[in-house]
């Protein structure tokens, strides 16, 4: 695991009780993801840095000067921590000063978020305390409002002096509604593939027409936004991108933000494309989708298997997710950064009926089993089906 440096100044700092942890570490996991590694502080992956007999000195630093946007997580449990009563301290202290300031966005320095029920003793009734438990707003939601609050704080988001900063796999999956039927074993293998540690950097799935290979994707994707993550998806289905020079035009507009260079180039080609790739420290991820379009191309396939996917050897950051009926052959340069996955049909009821059911809780188990046995577990056409079949019912309540 890549160790978080301790820098001159956090750009996010969260006080909050461990009852809250879970939560709390999502949403800094996910914050994170988007500032850059060490620019978040969250009390466990600075452990090595608090041991030690000055802990509540270093954490009243942090809180008091060493961020530049506290986020004070309000739960009652909150004051039931000599921990947390000994952050608040400093967080009211700063609070306080920042009333006679003539700075503005110091007067936005702290961000109260509700991650508990109960009030936090010293926060005055008419303070404004978005609620950002999951109930009530998503994750990517509770992360927007969090940057758009530091970019006030910071004027354009980055402390002076601070370089800008790439985008990172996380050291470990974020927790992620999919809205997937099942794929309970496939799942966590995108997870996996998508953090830093990652042996693999091409995962490959491969099925026949209707076997859930695009929801997949699809669900990569969202997640791959979560992250922050630019993602480049490019569905073979639509055959303008069975052109190269198409292929690399959609590459360069949806990974723009990591490759810079690219923006203003008039002529560009794979090999300018490769190039930035490599100069690239960003995260990114492309998606390649109904691969079996591409096997029809014999130039577009040599290129994408003996080229593009080869520079995972040189760009450790950058990932591959591809999905067809055909896939790509395994070439001997990427083969041992790859992993493919062969697709089944979903026989499991019981899963089908929990997908179901969030959508319309009146389906039962009977309608549930004749269809997933009538269509003989082939994902595509039963989800299909069963949300046809859903909106003709009449939803309990």
């Amino acid at each position: 695991m890549t160790v978080h440096k301790i820098p001159d100044k956090f750009l996010v700092a969260f006080s909050f009780a461990g009852e809250e942890r879970s939560l709390v570490k999502s949403i800094a996991i996910a914050v994170e993801q988007r500032l850059g590694r060490s620019k978040v502080f969250f009390d466990e992956w600075y452990e090595h840095y608090i041991a030690g007999t000055d802990a509540d000195k270093k954490l009243q630093r942090i809180y008091r000067e060493q961020s530049a946007l506290v986020v004070l997580c309000v739960a009652k449990s909150y004051n039931e921590k000599p921990w947390t009563l000994a952050e608040h301290d400093v967080i009211r202290e700063r609070v306080n000063r920042s009333r006679v300031s003539d700075k503005e966005e110091e007067k936005l320095c702290v961000l109260p978020v509700r991650v508990g029920e109960g009030e936090v003793e010293g926060i005055s009734f008419n303070t404004i305390i978005p609620d950002v438990r999951l109930s009530r707003r998503t994750l990517d939601q509770t992360v927007e409002l969090i940057l758009n609050r530091l970019h006030l704080v910071t004027k354009n988001g980055q402390l002076r002096g601070t370089p800008s900063v790439s985008p990172i796999w996380p050291d470990e999956a974020t927790s992620f509604e999919h809205g997937l039927a099942d794929r309970l074993e496939q799942w966590p293998v995108i997870q996996r593939f998508m953090t830093e540690s990652s042996p693999k950097r091409i995962l490959i799935f491969k099925g026949p027409s209707n076997y859930s290979k695009s929801a997949l994707l699809n669900a990569a994707c969202r997640y791959a936004r979560i992250l922050g993550v630019p993602t480049a998806y490019v569905d073979f289905k639509d055959t303008q991108f069975l052109r190269q020079t198409n292929l690399l035009e959609r590459v360069r507009l949806d990974l723009c933000t990591i490759l810079p260079s690219l923006v203003e180039d008039s002529e560009l080609t794979r090999w300018k494309l490769l190039g930035a790739l490599r100069k690239s420290t960003g995260s990114a991820l492309i998606l390649l989708d109904t691969y079996e379009k591409v096997k029809e191309t014999k130039e577009l396939v040599e290129w994408i298997e003996t080229q593009l996917l080869a520079e995972v050897e040189q760009c450790k950051q950058l990932r591959f997710l591809i999905a067809g009926q055909k896939v790509p052959e395994r070439s001997a340069r990427w083969h041992d950064l790859a992993e493919e996955i062969e697709l089944n049909r979903i026989n499991d009821e019981r899963a089908w009926l929990e997908w179901i059911q969030r959508r319309n809780p009146n389906i039962d188990n009977m309608h549930v089993e004749s269809i997933v046995g009538g269509l003989e577990g082939v994902p595509g056409t039963i989800s299909t089906v069963l949300v046809t079949f859903a909106k003709t019912r009449v939803t309990v309540g």
